[in-house]
């Protein structure tokens, strides 16, 4: 810069506080734009004084300033702005598996489908079982235990709240076997007594 300032009264914000991007700046305390004057030409600073009266408000050196950016930029970075609460927001489902009558279903399987890696968990004695760190929007489940028809379920999370789900499987039909455990019964002895005759 061929020219020579005078610097009053010294701003006590630092060029990162003011609002604004680029060269210009505003400053909320004085209530003027802030120039970052080394990224102007000779004859811009000369129109920027003949505008202000002589009372041109800036910085020189001290800090880098950063270059304005571009407004596909700006738009970008307002979108990541945007969308990055969902991005971090992670939901919990608690899925119970019971049968017709409402009895628990343990061992069952829980598959979490589109996933990479493949998600697959079995559920708890009680028939429960918990799949956390899903994306916010639609989970899709298929649920699985041997006798019963598979059941697809589509979940959606709009928050961080754990949603809890019943989900009720239905017996397959008669052509499908069924492996069912059966206690054998104890044989009951009699003694008999006998009398002489």
């Amino acid at each position: 810069m061929d020219s020579l300032f005078t610097i009053a009264t010294p701003c006590p914000k630092t060029w990162n506080e003011l609002q604004g991007e680029g060269r210009q700046r505003y400053c909320n305390v004085c209530n003027k734009s802030v120039h970052a004057l080394e990224q102007y030409s000779g004859g811009e600073l000369d129109r920027l004084r003949s505008e202000s009266e002589g009372h041109l408000c800036g910085m020189i050196a001290g800090e880098s300033v950063a270059e304005p950016r571009s407004r596909r930029a700006v738009l970008v970075a307002a979108f990541l702005t945007t969308i990055s609460p969902l991005m971090a927001q992670s939901g919990r489902v608690k899925i119970q598996v019971t049968d017709v009558t409402g009895a628990s279903i343990a061992n069952a399987e829980v598959i979490l489908l589109g996933s990479m890696p493949v998600r697959a968990l079995k559920t708890n004695p009680v028939g429960e079982v918990v799949c956390t760190e899903l994306a916010m929007g639609d989970s899709k489940f298929e649920i699985r235990s041997p006798g019963f028809r598979m059941r697809t379920l589509v979940i959606t999370l709009r928050n961080d709240d754990e949603v809890i789900i019943q989900s009720t499987l239905e017996v397959a039909n008669l052509n499908m076997g069924v492996m069912v455990e059966v206690e054998k019964p104890k044989k009951l002895f009699r003694k008999w007594k006998t009398r002489p005759a």
